[in-house]
């Protein structure tokens, strides 16, 4: 079931790719979102069945690689061009830290209260976040940034070049 559905992650890139030429990206991370969110609040109702089980579990994988898909394009709408490489580099990160901090809030919820709370939470966020997509504005300037960065470089070869001229006029007296 785990290596099905990591295939179908993997190849499920392709068309949420070409359906991001599409659809507009608020609308397909939107529904990502809500499906998401749908799997995750009804999937322990379905824990008992296997083919169901493993459809849930398949189409999980294929929400997924559909957010790894768009995270790209996201990131490079509000950073731009210029930064988008860093900050998505950044997000990766991120996973690594939050995979930490899932694995110690899991372990200490399951104990109290069940799996069902990890699902029901994780549903409700995923629903709640698709409702505040719509709200957050993708686009930013960053050409102030750009301008502030190029200013400071310039400054910064004056002075290197005031301390080769004192320099040069020491050693050379």
């Amino acid at each position: 079931m785990g290596a099905v559905s990591a295939v179908a992650c993997g190849l499920s890139r392709f068309f949420w790719s070409f359906s991001l030429e599409r659809i507009p990206v608020k609308v397909l991370l939107g529904f990502l979102l809500l499906v998401n969110g749908g799997l995750s609040l009804t999937i322990i109702y379905i824990v008992n069945v296997k083919e169901l089980y493993f459809l849930y579990v398949l189409a999980s994988f294929i929400i997924y690689g559909g957010n790894l898909g768009i995270y790209p394009v996201i990131t490079s709408m509000i950073f731009g061009t210029r930064y988008s490489g860093q900050i998505y580099g950044l997000l990766f990160y991120g996973y690594t830290a939050s995979n930490f901090i899932q694995f110690i809030l899991i372990n200490l919820v399951e104990t109290y209260f069940g799996y069902w709370i990890v699902f029901a939470v994780s549903g409700g966020l995923s629903i709640f976040a698709a409702f505040v997509i719509y709200k957050i504005e993708y686009s930013y300037d960053w050409s102030h940034r750009i301008r502030e960065n190029n200013e400071r470089k310039r400054i910064e070869a004056r002075w290197w070049n005031m301390i080769r001229l004192s320099i040069s006029f020491t050693i050379f007296r």
